[in-house]
């Protein structure tokens, strides 16, 4: 499940049904089918580019990454072998095992692939495929750079707009990782002073390189971008106690040592701020939310205690069961969630995000 990254053609989000063999779009007017995909293929994944004209997905089944043509409605293969191993080379001789995560980069010439025990980079131009970070021969939870770092079983990834870091859910390490995926990092600071939203006023003037309107205001600004610091394939542990299963409760916690508890983190969201990162927990049946900003880790919605259901609800009242999808909408306002265990999306809404109201999505799935 994952959300368009701005909302042009009115695309909440988007879901695979892996049994199915189907992938459908959710917008106001409820569920429509966009393709059903030959039997072999099967998407768990999926990421929309930014004019949301293609929906990406790694193929569990055969290895391979395609993406989908919304406008023609077909299918169009990249990479993978079929094979599963991770030998990296062209569109047609690399390899794959057991591929899950898909994210884009910014400017959608690379997509990001998480698969077992290792991060793959596809170069979207060609199709070749070459290893960011850990080895199918090596099973682990060492930090290190590029093939040095270990995984065990990765399941979500997701690319942080600004700062270039994926966030990883290893999955049987109970742990969230952060890989760089080198390149620059792009600020803005605020600069000048805001001018009235006249004609002649959007000039920046000084040091300022572009104006944007806000609240009848231009305010100019300054976007700076430099050389990511962090070689790229970096590998790092940010949240979660290695190898270690727990529940988290309801309680603020901090990143460090065994402080905090996962228990299968199988997919992981950044917020479209840049500043809160999703998980969805899946073995412990909650929503865990941490801050980018102070380290906080805290339950954001489903039970107090290891309970799955299905209740709608706010808070810590509202169940989950088997989490393994998260997204949000592109102002933030709202989260989807793919429930495993009972078939459900559900979507949280942020507007009191201390304890969000948790309800399930109406309409029906078209049956072909």
């Amino acid at each position: 499940i994952r959300r368009p990254p701005r909302s042009t053609q009115g695309v909440s989000s988007a879901a695979s049904d892996v049994y199915k063999r189907q992938v459908y779009e959710y917008s106001i007017s409820g569920w429509s089918l966009l393709k059903t995909y030959s039997s072999g293929v099967s998407a768990r994944q999926l990421v929309l580019n930014a004019d949301e004209t293609k929906i990406y997905f790694m193929s569990y089944s055969n290895a391979k990454l395609y993406y989908i043509d919304r406008e023609h409605n077909t299918v169009h293969f990249i990479a993978g072998s079929g094979s599963s191993t991770d030998s990296d080379g062209t569109a047609s001789t690399a390899g794959f095992m057991w591929p899950v995560g898909v994210a884009l980069s910014k400017d959608e010439t690379t997509a990001y692939v998480s698969g077992y025990r290792n991060v793959r980079k596809v170069d979207l131009s060609n199709g070749d495929v070459t290893t960011l970070a850990g080895s199918l021969s090596s099973s682990g939870s060492s930090d290190g750079v590029g093939t040095s770092a270990s995984f065990n079983n990765i399941y979500g990834i997701h690319l942080h707009p600004d700062d270039g870091s994926l966030w990883v859910a290893d999955g049987y390490n109970h742990r969230i990782r952060q890989v760089s995926v080198g390149g620059t990092i792009t600020t803005t600071t605020q600069e000048g002073i805001c001018q009235a939203c006249e004609p002649g006023s959007e000039s920046p003037g000084g040091d300022a390189t572009s104006c944007t309107c806000a609240g009848g205001y231009h305010r100019a600004e300054l976007v700076v971008v430099t050389p990511n610091p962090v070689a790229e394939g970096t590998t790092s542990v940010f949240a979660g106690s290695v190898q270690t299963a727990g529940f988290g409760g309801s309680t603020y916690q901090t990143p460090s040592g065994t402080s905090v508890n996962f228990n299968f983190p199988f997919d992981v969201a950044v917020m479209p701020a840049g500043d809160l990162m999703l998980v969805a927990d899946m073995n412990n049946h909650q929503i865990r939310a941490i801050s980018l900003t102070t380290d906080s880790v805290y339950v954001l919605a489903g039970s107090s205690s290891p309970n799955s259901g299905s209740t709608d609800g706010n808070g810590v009242s509202a169940r989950f069961s088997s989490p393994r999808g998260i997204c949000s909408n592109s102002d933030g306002s709202g989260v989807y969630v793919a429930a495993w265990g009972n078939a459900k999306i559900r979507k949280m809404d942020l507007s009191n995000p201390s304890s969000p109201a948790v309800s399930t999505l109406t309409g029906v799935l078209p049956s072909s």
